[in-house]
């Protein structure tokens, strides 16, 4: 549901957003690989008054939330960036420089020199940083703990209509070109070109499935206009195709029914009826347990609820036992929480190579403490240090504490 991974698939559908942001993470890597190349940067960053923004950074591949910021860094140190670029290609230097990889480094920044150096990469560049911003902020609200689903779907629909406004005239599209048109003139890059156009094959005219001509477009900016157009577009079936789903609007009529007064379920109040008889809840009970919950939860989500039911005792629960079963039936949701999530991309930097041969339950406890780390700071470590030397064979080890 958490449209985390929804740069890396525009990116994989669009080969020249794919390219460059190759080259912005690229950049990143020959700055940061040695602090001698990271001080040449600086120096000249200082020189062109360059150091308001962060600095060209490398893209962490399982980080799919921080790409924005590394394409900031790069545009807002963009002359210092193809300096630095011009004087390391007529070096003549080797280095390892990602994947164990020996290649020459002269050659890869005259290659990304030669590429940052064009007009038409610098507005993909652009474009990717305004369409990227308000998903990556969807994101990160989505990754949130305590969100609910209703704020969720509120969230999306912004963000979708910031994307459509964005869609529905040439005005952004014009903002960018001019703000590329400012960049060409002050970095010295060249003007946007049209590729080569390229004949059908001489098959084609012996087939008559295949005598369609490819269109050709008559100046630059009208081909990168339709690039921009459907790189919009495809973000915004992304997200309908993430959100715009029954399971979706099932949680969300089911997350209603547990935060909500029965009066104000509105027009989905038959909708959640059906729904909750269908996984065997008795709607009059049901409806019946609100008022009691405004008293114990007022205006919580999810998690807090479930947090003020714990502090129940089992008599008191029993007053809320078909909300007791709807918060149940909502916490096992996989997706109502990133955290799920969280956890995949933490197995990647728990089990190093050194922690390679350890078994299935040391793995699961060091997860546990590496998802909740904020409970972790809420526990009684001389207390723990007490129990783990408890044991008489660690108690001759330990001595007594």
């Amino acid at each position: 549901m958490c449209p985390i991974e929804l740069p890396q698939h525009i990116c994989t559908l669009r080969i020249f957003s794919q390219w460059a942001l190759k080259w912005v993470h690229d950049v990143g890597v020959i700055v940061h690989r040695s602090p001698k190349k990271k001080h040449a940067l600086d120096q000249l960053r200082a020189t062109y008054d360059e150091q308001g923004g962060p600095g060209p950074s490398s893209i962490c591949p399982t980080r799919w939330t921080v790409r924005v910021r590394s394409i900031e860094g790069l545009l807002s140190s963009y002359l210092s960036v193809l300096t630095f670029l011009c004087d390391l290609s007529e070096q003549n230097t080797t280095e390892i420089i990602e994947d164990g990889k020996r290649v020459n480094i002269s050659t890869k920044a005259r290659g990304l020199h030669d590429q940052l150096g064009k007009g038409g990469v610098y507005f993909t560049i652009l474009a990717l940083r305004d369409v990227f911003s308000p998903c990556e902020e969807l994101s990160k609200t989505l990754q949130s703990p305590s969100y609910t689903v209703s704020g969720a779907k509120q969230a999306v629909n912004l963000t979708l209509q910031k994307l459509k406004r964005m869609r529905s005239s040439d005005d952004h599209f014009e903002t960018l070109w001019a703000e590329m048109e400012a960049a060409k003139e002050k970095y010295n890059l060249t003007e946007p070109t049209l590729p080569r156009c390229r004949n059908p094959p001489a098959q084609n005219e012996y087939n008559p499935s295949h005598t369609s001509v490819a269109h050709q477009f008559n100046a630059a900016k009208d081909k990168i206009r339709k690039e921009y157009f459907e790189l919009l577009d495809l973000a915004i079936s992304e997200i309908n195709s993430r959100f715009d789903q029954d399971d979706f609007n099932k949680l969300r009529m089911m997350e209603t029914a547990l935060l909500t007064h029965p009066n104000d379920w509105g027009s989905d109040s038959k909708n959640i009826e059906d729904l909750l008889e269908s996984y065997g809840f008795n709607v009059r009970k049901l409806k019946c347990n609100p008022e009691s919950l405004s008293d114990i939860a007022p205006g919580c989500t999810i998690g807090e609820v479930a947090e003020k039911f714990a502090e129940l005792q089992p008599q008191a629960r029993r007053l809320f036992s078909q909300l007791e079963d709807l918060l149940i039936l909502l916490l096992v949701v996989p997706v109502s929480a990133a955290t799920a999530e969280r956890t995949f991309s933490m197995i990647r930097r728990l089990k190093t190579y050194l922690r390679s041969t350890m078994g299935q339950a040391r793995l699961n406890h060091l997860a546990l403490l590496t998802v909740y780390k904020e409970r972790d700071d809420l526990l009684n470590v001389y207390r723990l240090m007490q129990i783990f030397v408890k044991n008489y064979l660690r108690h001759s080890i330990f001595g007594k504490i």
